[in-house]
């Protein structure tokens, strides 16, 4: 697939909510955080493990600027998402939302993607691989 440079470069944010993500969060963050300019996340007060410390170190590693919050679970996942996307300054053209255990596949190419899309446009989907067979294959886009 060829990419043309885009027509003007997009202010792009992440949101992430997580939860004893150690594991995996800093996998997410690499995966995307050089091609964005802010990240809002949100832990779990519940969190027990070393996420918020992967966290601040990753982010600082990348010199990406985030907004790290701590909220109690409300079992409304809605509100919490609602809560991390409130947390983004309005001057963002894009929030892509993620996982604490997504890894973002050819992130270089947000940038060129967001801008280029045409101003009436105000949202996309990007596909989802989900879930996978015992191969590798991808059986839940």
């Amino acid at each position: 697939m060829t990419f043309v440079e885009p027509v003007h470069s997009p202010k792009i944010a992440v949101t992430i909510i997580c939860k004893n993500s150690e594991a995996s969060i800093r996998d997410c963050l690499e995966s995307f955080g050089k091609y964005v300019q802010f990240l809002s996340i949100v832990v779990d007060s519940d969190t027990t493990d070393k996420t918020e410390m992967i966290i601040r170190r990753t982010c600082k590693k990348l010199k990406l600027p985030y907004v790290l919050s701590q909220v109690k679970w409300v079992e409304d996942f809605s509100a919490i998402r609602n809560f991390c996307l409130a947390q983004v300054p309005l001057e963002y053209e894009w929030v892509l939302w993620l996982d604490s255990d997504d890894v973002v596949e050819g992130a270089d190419k947000i940038p060129q993607i967001l801008g280029n899309i045409p101003p009436h446009i105000n949202g996309i989907w990007l596909p989802y691989f989900y879930a996978f067979d015992d191969m590798g294959n991808c059986t839940t886009l």
